[in-house]
């Protein structure tokens, strides 16, 4: 069982970045005890497992409080608050907390749309017309906020009035690329949110970009993929959607075009085809059933 602390060593748990202690790491240590250990405990546990002891990044701890303060409208949801994602709480290594920019409430259904960011016009107006055709509702969008299909994908929400969340994979005060500001705002005023798990300062390294993935699909009941090439970060997005248990839906594309190999490649392993909204509201459906069924 895990007995979780609180208190001040809870602040140097929960604000330690992410990406410097593993998730199991963290796991080995709160479950190893049976009360709240202290802060020299932890310390001494991970020297002995090998692993950076917390004092080492006391600094970056700090920063994240007063980021905390100097931005109210941040929030930072533990594993283990009440307004902590469910969806989020049954994915293998979920994320021990999340910074939250907007609104974040208990959604009812999520579809995250994921896929190249160099699409073409065809993987662009797909996108546009499917959101807009989507008849199921409360309904929510899940995307990165990269360039390309995850950009068009929270355009075409804002622009249907579509509250939407993007997942980041770098710190709030380290958003990338800088050019998505204009659409964050507009995210923000749809009733959206900007969620990431690493800490504010945290820069956009290239190896948060797959691990950012696992939330997105974990945080969406189907997950839509349109367009990616042999090297695509959006296969990523697909195999943990499945390692979920979300249905995986995808834009079935052109033979001759390198964008669609990732689609093409799901299809063959059973993925299920969208070729109008319809599908899509079918796919949802059945998936949010099942993902109900699976929470209860």
């Amino acid at each position: 069982m895990l007995h979780l602390p609180t208190g001040e060593t809870a602040l140097w748990i929960t604000h330690l970045p992410p990406e410097v202690t593993t998730q199991r790491g963290f796991a080995e240590v709160l479950q190893s005890y049976r009360l709240e250990p202290e802060l020299g405990e932890i310390d001494l546990l991970l020297r002995n497992s090998r692993r950076a002891p917390l004092v080492e990044y006391s600094e970056q701890v700090e920063k994240t409080k007063k980021f905390l303060l100097q931005y109210p409208s941040v929030s930072f949801l533990g594993y283990w608050d009440p307004k902590y994602p469910a969806k989020l709480r049954n994915i293998h290594t979920p994320p021990w907390g999340l910074y939250v920019l907007g609104d974040l409430s208990q959604f009812e259904t999520a579809l995250g749309i994921v896929g190249t960011r160099r699409p073409n016009a065809y993987g662009i107006e797909a996108v546009r017309q499917l959101v807009a055709g989507i008849k199921v509702r409360p309904l929510r969008i899940i995307s990165g906020l990269a360039m390309g299909i995850d950009s068009e994908a929270h355009a075409s929400a804002n622009l249907c009035g579509i509250p939407n969340t993007a997942v980041l994979g770098s710190g709030l005060a380290e958003v990338y690329p800088r050019t998505r500001f204009v659409l964050m705002e507009e995210i923000l005023k749809t009733k959206g949110s900007v969620v990431s798990e690493f800490s504010p300062f945290t820069p956009a390294y290239p190896s948060n970009f797959p691990r950012r993935n696992r939330i997105i699909s974990g945080l969406s009941d189907a997950v839509l993929i349109v367009q990616g090439t042999k090297k695509s970060g959006t296969l990523h997005t697909a195999r943990y959607a499945l390692e979920q248990g979300r249905c995986v839906c995808v834009l079935p594309g052109d033979i001759f075009s390198d964008l669609s190999y990732v689609p093409h490649k799901l299809l063959r392993e059973g993925a299920f085809p969208v070729v109008s909204a319809q599908d899509l509201d079918e796919c949802l459906d059945s998936a949010k059933s099942q993902l109900s069924l699976e929470l209860i």
